[in-house]
């Protein structure tokens, strides 16, 4: 069996088969509201832009017909099978020369448009995917797979990513079956809200004690895995995100356990640093996007224990977005802003005479 948690893609930063008894469009956007509302966070409309539905089940109908692989197919045509995704290197990519497998768009946002989403209408896009062999569809559960894995869950978490279309359907080839579920997320240039969300959330229970890093593509904390180990545990991942800032920077990044505080080990990943931060160099993760960072203890968390988050960040403004969906100047954004303050939220208390916010965050973890 093999379940592959595809990398999120941020836009402008970066046959047909039958439809199967899996997790529905409608169970995806209730699951993936259920955990915004967690966060604290407003719903994700499903109906909001059509079109996105629409490049979500396209897409998910052209992974299972790829990913089983042809080699007469692929050698007919020239192309080389690469492995898990035929001959796409990502579960994201789709190639021009298999239009009768479902190809509708090289890039995410090349699908959208194709499914109807003018250029102009969008401030940016995120897709998420899961694809699998061995299991069924309806097994893949994909906004939890999503939610457990740090790189994508920031796109489901992020405030203003209010517009969704989901779609997931399965294929047998040959005795063994090959599903994928899709998530196609937009903002508009309207959704401007500013905000820190922190996941797990505070207060929040039944929180899973860890996470295998193995499972997610790009693979955080540590490098590739090694084939011959591909179950490598750490604690369950945290995640602190700037929502409507360009950019974040940390200061420090502390995590503690039981009502002693006593320090735990932990990664730590950053985009960017203060000039005075405790977070040591190596915590540069080139795959975060510039408003978030996130942590894990190096070892599965205790049942039963509340562990509390500290981390003084500042955050800037957001730029307008590049790519194909282009601001009333296309092509061109403003300078850098200068640094400033997070904003203020009801549990992000922000100390007098600080330019940065205090994270007092408590979860408690449970098998």
């Amino acid at each position: 069996m093999r379940l592959v948690v595809a990398t999120s893609a941020l836009l402008g930063a970066l046959g047909v088969a039958a439809p199967a008894a899996a997790e529905t469009a409608q169970q995806c956007h209730s699951a993936l509201n259920q955990y915004r509302a967690k966060a604290g966070l407003d719903k994700a409309s499903s109906s909001s832009i059509p079109a996105l539905a629409v490049a979500a089940g396209r897409h998910a109908a052209y992974r299972v017909n790829v990913d089983p692989g042809d080699s007469i197919v692929l050698a007919d045509l020239g192309l080389p099978d690469l492995g898990l995704f035929g001959p796409d290197l990502t579960a994201h990519l789709e190639t021009p020369a298999l239009t009768r497998l479902g190809f509708t768009g090289v890039n995410p946002w090349d699908r959208t448009r194709a499914a109807k989403l003018a250029d102009g209408t969008w401030r940016y896009q995120y897709e998420d995917v899961t694809t699998a062999t061995g299991i069924p569809a309806a097994q893949l559960e994909g906004v939890r797979s999503w939610i457990d894995a740090p790189y994508h869950r920031l796109p489901l978490l992020d405030a203003n990513t209010r517009h969704v279309g989901c779609a997931a359907t399965e294929r047998e080839v040959a005795g063994r079956r090959y599903a994928a579920e899709v998530l196609e997320m937009a903002a508009t240039w309207k959704d401007a809200s500013k905000r820190i969300t922190v996941y797990p959330a505070p207060g929040q229970t039944g929180v899973p004690a860890s996470f295998n890093r193995c499972k997610e593509h790009p693979t955080p904390f540590g490098g590739t895995c090694d084939p011959a180990r591909p179950t490598q545990p750490v604690g369950y991942v945290v995640t602190v995100q700037a929502d409507g800032y360009h950019a974040m920077k940390i200061q420090g990044i502390a995590f503690s356990k039981g009502s002693a505080r006593s320090p735990v080990d932990i990664h730590r990943a950053v985009r960017a640093r203060t000039q005075k931060s405790t977070v040591a160099s190596s915590a540069y993760d080139p795959n975060l996007p510039a408003n978030a960072a996130m942590l894990a203890a190096k070892a599965p968390l205790d049942a039963h224990t509340t562990y509390t988050c500290a981390s003084p960040a500042t955050s800037r403004p957001p730029r307008a977005a590049s790519g194909s969906s282009s601001a009333p100047a296309p092509g061109r954004s403003p300078p850098p802003d200068p640094l400033l303050p997070s904003p203020l939220v009801g549990r992000f208390p922000l100390p007098p005479g600080h330019g940065w916010s205090f994270l007092p965050v408590r979860w408690r973890f449970l098998h």
